[in-house]
């Protein structure tokens, strides 16, 4: 069963954080829930400094967030070092990892852009009219599972929402597999991770 609280949280370590990009080519959570969401995921790397070569990542493995990042880090072909964290119970090392006192970038959206601009090849960038695919999704999901009234209408405006997605789907089946076509982009590699859950929820 899929947890009800997720959190749109990653974590990377470092001294300061960087302007968005515009417009942001990975946001794929609406303000409501980008408002609500909690920590449930960490991934850390300094982004100055290389570990034998690996990007350093800190996961909890269920969370799609998690996953997105892991697809991102795939699709770019570079080297990472996955370490699983419980954070219900979270080891020693793990809470000395930020001992000198910099900032967390907290959020999976900067990391990936954060990605984009320091690993720009290939580019997973999805173009601005396409970036609102399946944009509500995952928001209406949680939504669903935190109804306690089965007369909201919550459930179906999340059927809606995948209605609206499949069409667009079957629309576009001509120019491509994916949301941009022929090209794989940050898109997919942030709704595949939460259509899965939506599957075995």
């Amino acid at each position: 069963m899929l947890p009800r609280s997720f959190s749109h949280r990653c974590c990377f370590c470092r001294n300061t954080i960087p302007p968005p990009l515009t417009p942001p080519p990975f946001l794929h959570v609406d303000a409501q829930y980008r408002h609500h969401r909690k920590i449930h995921v960490k991934l850390v790397r300094e982004l100055e400094k290389k570990i034998g070569g690996k990007l350093l990542a800190f996961m909890e493995k269920h969370s799609p967030f998690c996953q997105r990042v892991l697809l991102i880090l795939e699709e770019k072909h570079l080297l990472y070092d996955p370490k699983l964290v419980d954070l219900t119970n979270k080891p020693e090392w793990f809470l000395k990892i930020n001992t000198e006192g910099k900032k967390w970038v907290s959020d999976s959206d900067i990391i990936t852009q954060i990605l984009e601009e320091k690993y720009p090849i290939p580019p997973l960038v999805t173009p601005p009219e396409k970036a609102i695919v399946g944009l509500k999704i995952f928001s209406t999901f949680i939504g669903f599972l935190n109804s306690k009234d089965p007369n909201d209408g919550i459930e179906q405006a999340l059927l809606s929402e995948l209605s609206s997605f499949n069409d667009y789907l079957n629309e576009n089946i001509f120019a491509g597999p994916f949301v941009n076509g022929k090209d794989i982009s940050a898109a997919n590699l942030s709704l595949g991770p939460k259509l899965y859950h939506l599957e075995i929820a």
